[in-house]
């Protein structure tokens, strides 16, 4: 062999690791992109309650991953201000498509008088909380009744 087959040679080797150099980053990245597949969706940032409206300050947008289920929840673009809820979302749950409706018609709602007073609730109760409530006797019966549950987890 002489002096310029081992120049050829050496130069080869130079440019096949170059290129496998070049190759292993171009696939690192590729991989790094499809593994970072996250969405942006609507989560809330307070509980929010059937028939309750949805305002700016209930929602925030949070990147997830969410690779097969992201249809069930509400994309950052739709607007959803103004939307009716239908169930209950605790604080800083994904919003799914299936809890709010951009109508009123859908919610079966009743309003039922209730007479209380301001001491008869706790002091920390909050819009949007699951409640029980029982019916207790008037105040100014002679007899003692244990109260009955009237309805549950409203």
């Amino acid at each position: 062999m002489n002096i310029s087959n081992i120049d050829i040679l050496k130069n080869s080797r130079l440019a096949m690791g170059l290129a496998l150099f070049i190759i292993a980053i171009g696939s690192g990245q590729l991989i790094a992109k499809e593994a970072n597949r996250t969405v942006m969706v609507w989560a809330t940032q307070g509980d929010l309650a059937p028939g309750q409206l949805i305002n700016q300050s209930d929602i925030k947008a949070v990147s997830v991953l969410l690779p097969q289920s992201a249809k069930n929840y509400l994309s950052a673009e739709a607007e959803i201000i103004g939307a009716l809820v239908l169930t209950h979302i605790s604080v800083g749950d994904l919003i799914p498509t299936s809890s709010i409706t951009s109508t009123s018609l859908v919610l079966d709602q009743r309003f039922v008088p209730l007479t209380l007073e301001l001491t008869d609730l706790p002091v920390d109760l909050i819009r949007g909380e699951i409640i029980d409530i029982y019916a207790i006797p008037n105040r100014d019966s002679k007899s003692i009744t244990s109260p009955q549950l009237v309805a549950e987890s409203i």
